[in-house]
């Protein structure tokens, strides 16, 4: 408790707590759709229980949030939290065990500080803190928390905790970590050449996106060389699984398109028989950006805005009428112009509409999860993968490779929550009908590879990596070629920018570390180059990451020795303070290696 502040205090105000506190904590609920809530453990950290029930709390805290600010949750999604909940309840316990071996906790007088540079959430929306301008007002936050009668309610005692026990001690922890790695004066010094001396010229940059090769066009053997030559790269320090599937995605059907036709049919009879057309779009509309707008779409535009099966039904219309429904690829649409004029010779329209886009219905969703189960009974029954494929008109694909731990995996339609689950386990030959908003999957056992190095599971990398190789050579070619032509443009943007595929970046008095537009900071091919070339002439090319360069340096103004050391007591206090979150985050991973963290959620959720 602050009993600093209470011994001291002189006032009591009595404040509505309860009504603050209302925007700051909701209700808690069980997850949907659970129905195991017997069971009570989902995991332990060094040993020490995760309740199921504080768990799904804090999962459901985590949905009403997201749902809360409009977000539909499929199961992917869930899955997702649920993880993320998990590692974030693990991150506590390991921490406070690490914070109790250090003696590390907030005191009074620092929790109270700390509440007043950072006030609770909600507390800028709360009543009882705004001023007469309806602004959260600072003065009247600080005149209630001065009340040591506030931290008798629950939730402020809540609070505090957690602002002494885990917000404090991280802070403090920080500092500690950091204060183990002195910042030396030889990084210092290379941080101040970096963003002190000031360079005048030109930098001619060619990316290697512009010159992009197919990672399809890298051979076996380019892609092994590659491979061979950054094992450590593409090394996986986990299992991993790469499943085959089959993917049956959720598209319309033709009947879920003459549904949406039925329903946009109604709105066009009601428009003509007098509705008010804005009204309609309000009301109707499915397109969220015009129909708080009665249906407008911005004004007087060209009909080139459009895509050509809506603009060829605006060009039959006059002022004031009406279109027969309109298919699209946003779905059907009934539109009304509200007037055209013509500007440099082009007609313009202005125009509202009301949009139904076309829905795959549940009907056809069910279509798609018995396709599914089909093609999974047919495996099951001894048939290949490739033919139960065939059988039910559709293909084999492939996932990338699967860490093992993963819960959810990225496939092209999106995250796939059971599959991470699925790849590791051995008790069954074909997955569960998998579901996600755009999709249906059904995963047949794949290939499992032991941690290290393996060429096979890693082959679209180092295909894609070697690509990249191959098309930073180009653009390092290109720019050979063009070096004279580069040189007689001189410093003209225009000139060189004409000569194709190149970028010009003037430097005026700007630091060598500073941002290079498609190339990042401090490139360190960059930084060579602008110290070893000779004054107003060019320099050769150079290739790098990004792609290939070469540089004019007209001037470049450096910081004397004296200069330097005069910066070093202020860049080491810098320093020190951008390194504590690092130092802390990099010392966190290290604790969380070493800890004995079960997850058990596997029991719980098919994941």
């Amino acid at each position: 408790m602050l009993n600093t502040i209470r011994e001291n205090a002189k006032w009591f105000v009595a404040v509505p707590i309860a009504c603050f506190a209302a925007l700051i904590f909701v209700d808690w609920g069980m997850s949907p759709g659970n129905d195991m809530t017997q069971k009570n453990v989902v995991g332990k950290v060094d040993g020490e229980k995760i309740s199921f029930a504080s768990f799904d709390k804090e999962v459901e805290a985590e949905a009403k949030k997201l749902t809360g600010e409009g977000q539909e949750l499929d199961a992917g999604q869930y899955a997702n939290i649920r993880a993320e909940v998990f590692e974030k309840i693990a991150r506590s316990l390991i921490l406070n065990k690490q914070f109790e071996v250090y003696g590390l906790e907030g005191s009074p007088l620092e929790v109270l500080t700390f509440f007043k540079m950072n006030p609770p959430p909600g507390a800028e929306k709360a009543p009882i803190f705004m001023g007469p301008d309806s602004q959260f007002s600072r003065t009247k936050y600080l005149q209630w928390l001065s009340n040591p009668k506030v931290f008798d309610d629950p939730y402020m005692r809540m609070m505090e905790e957690q602002a002494s026990k885990q917000i404090l001690p991280e802070k403090q922890m920080g500092v500690l970590v950091a204060a183990a790695q002195p910042v030396s004066d030889l990084e210092l010094l290379f941080r101040l050449r970096m963003d002190r001396p000031r360079m005048w010229g030109v930098v001619v940059t060619a990316s290697a996106d512009s010159f992009r090769v197919e990672p399809a066009s890298v051979t076996a053997a380019q892609a092994k060389a590659w491979f061979d030559g950054h094992l450590d790269t593409l090394w996986h320090s986990k299992k991993a699984a790469v499943l085959p599937y089959v993917a049956f995605d959720k598209a319309p059907t033709r009947a879920d398109s003459i549904q949406s036709k039925g329903q946009i049919d109604s709105v066009a009879m009601l428009a003509r028989s007098g509705e008010k057309f804005e009204d309609l779009a309000r009301n109707y509309s499915e397109d969220p950006g015009s129909a708080k707008q009665g249906g407008d779409l911005g004004g007087f535009q060209s009909l080139k805005n459009w895509v050509p099966e809506f603009a060829a039904a605006v060009r039959k219309l006059d002022s004031g009428k009406i279109s027969d429904p309109v298919a699209t690829r946003f779905g059907w649409h009934v539109i009304k112009c509200k007037g055209r004029k013509i500007e440099n010779g082009d007609t313009l329209y202005s125009l509202a509409h009301v949009l139904v886009t076309v829905q795959i219905s549940p009907e056809s969703i069910d279509a798609l999860k018995a396709r599914a189960e089909t093609f999974r009974k047919l495996v099951k029954s001894g048939k290949s993968l490739e033919e139960a494929a065939k059988a039910v008109g559709s293909k084999v694909e492939h996932t990338f490779p699967i860490e093992e731990g993963v819960l959810s995996v990225a496939l092209p339609s999106g995250f796939i929550a059971g599959l991470g689950n699925f790849a590791f386990r051995d008790d069954a030959t074909v997955s569960e009908v998998l579901e996600s908003p755009k999709t249906v999957v059904v995963a047949g056992r794949g290939k499992i590879y032991p941690p290290g190095h393996d060429f096979d599971l890693v082959l679209s990398v180092a295909q894609e990596r070697a690509a990249h190789e191959q098309a930073v050579q180009k653009a390092k070619a290109w720019i050979d070629q063009h070096a004279s032509a580069i040189a007689a443009c001189d410093t003209s943007s225009a000139c060189i920018k004409g000569l194709g595929k190149l970028t010009s970046s003037v430097y005026i008095g700007r630091p060598r570390g500073a941002f290079l537009p498609g190339f990042g900071y401090a490139l360190p091919e960059f930084l060579k180059l602008t110290h070893s070339s000779a004054r107003h002439g060019w320099s050769g090319s150079v290739s790098s990451a990004p792609g290939a360069m070469m540089v004019r340096v007209d001037s470049l103004v450096d910081m004397t020795p004296a200069e330097m050391q005069q910066e070093l007591p202020t860049g080491r206090l810098y320093a020190k303070r951008a390194r504590a979150g690092r130092s802390f985050a990099s010392w966190y991973d290290w604790c969380r290696s070493l800890a004995k963290v079960d997850n058990h959620l596997d029991r719980y959720f098919r994941d």
